[in-house]
């Protein structure tokens, strides 16, 4: 929020190219990554951050050792917990001024009083979430920006082969129904060695939410699936499992996730 003051408006990019150079705000997050995990006793840096779809072929061209986890889930039940999300803020904050405060200082623009949409180069298709989400149409506005947020991911690497290699893209449902197979590939992508960790216990915790399902009709089931069915045929053909070795033997302690 200090280094970039632009990135919360839906007027103009946000993106962070692979070409671009911060000096200043490379050097302040370079520090802080090295101090953070010390303060609290940690060997490693995990960033999980929404917002870091802008910034991946700017980020990883500046860490190169880090490695990107992207996590996709069927549009429908995603849809779904957005506006869930979107009504638990928005009710949460109507009387809290305090807290819009507090969002609008961190940045936070995701859900409740200040959603925005994040401007991923395409103009048009900004104007037609944000449009749809002030008609009160929450179904199409959601839809719109999942196919818009990762078809522009699918585009970055499908065109990107040295980002890709970095990338791995975990679809949440393949998570919660074959969970250990699917942690011993991430651990893999990131270099980390599976004996330091208790995957059948991480495991056997992992299981798809039972607290509340999608209760979309028809007209909404139709509407999202049209919105996305291309984009997540495009995720899927991608190969984003990690077995390109672009940087060589890499130690597990040298590993930083964002």
């Amino acid at each position: 929020m200090q280094f970039f003051g632009h990135l919360h408006q839906t007027s103009q990019s946000v993106v962070l190219g692979a070409d671009d150079c911060y000096p200043a705000f490379e050097a302040f997050y370079r520090a802080h990554m090295h101090q953070w995990p010390k303060r609290v006793g940690a060997s490693r840096y995990l960033a999980k951050n929404n917002y870091l779809v802008s910034r991946l072929a700017y980020l990883v061209r500046r860490f190169d050792q880090a490695r990107v986890i992207v996590m996709v889930r069927d549009p429908v039940a995603h849809v779904a917990s957005m506006i869930k999300q979107q009504r638990l803020f928005t009710q949460g904050l109507r009387h809290n001024p305090a807290g819009i405060r507090y969002l609008r200082r961190v940045g936070h623009y995701e859900f409740g009083p200040l959603r925005q949409a994040i401007h991923l180069t395409d103009a048009e298709a900004v104007a037609r979430i944000e449009a749809a989400w002030a008609s009160g149409d929450e179904v199409l506005g959601w839809a719109q920006y999942w196919a818009m947020v990762y078809g522009y991911l699918a585009h970055l690497l499908a065109t990107d082969d040295w980002l890709q290699a970095r990338c791995m893209v975990v679809w949440y449902e393949t998570l919660c129904n074959q969970p250990q197979q699917t942690l011993e590939a991430m651990l893999a992508f990131c270099r980390l060695p599976l004996a330091s960790y208790p995957l059948e216990a991480m495991a056997a915790s992992m299981a798809a939410p039972t607290y509340y399902r999608p209760d979309f009709n028809e007209a909404a089931l139709a509407c999202i699936r049209q919105q996305t069915s291309a984009v997540v045929e495009r995720l899927g053909a991608l190969n984003t499992t990690g077995t390109t070795d672009a940087t060589g033997a890499m130690g597990a302690m040298d590993v930083q996730v964002l």
